[in-house]
């Protein structure tokens, strides 16, 4: 006989309240810290890792910016010598 499960769709089971999904596991928010010295830390934290982003972005846009001129150079040399 013919398994009648195979062609039904599975419910997908809801989650429990106050859980998150991060990554793949679940974490229960009850069990995150959230004392003043925890969030502050986290605060710091995440502002270290911003300039961190920042100072990366300024590198990469002056990357950028020496590229494109080292680019109009090349394209203006080979104009010249073509006209001439």
């Amino acid at each position: 006989m013919a398994d009648r499960t195979a062609g039904k769709a599975k419910k997908r089971a809801k989650k429990a309240p106050g859980r998150t999904t991060r990554g793949g596991s679940e974490v229960r928010l009850r069990d995150v810290p959230q004392s003043p010295a925890h969030l502050a830390a986290e605060c710091a934290r995440l502002r270290a890792q911003l300039e961190a982003a920042q100072a990366q972005i300024q590198a990469m846009e002056a990357q950028r910016k020496e590229l494109l001129d080292r680019i109009n150079w090349a394209i203006d040399s080979l104009t010249s010598l073509h006209d001439a």
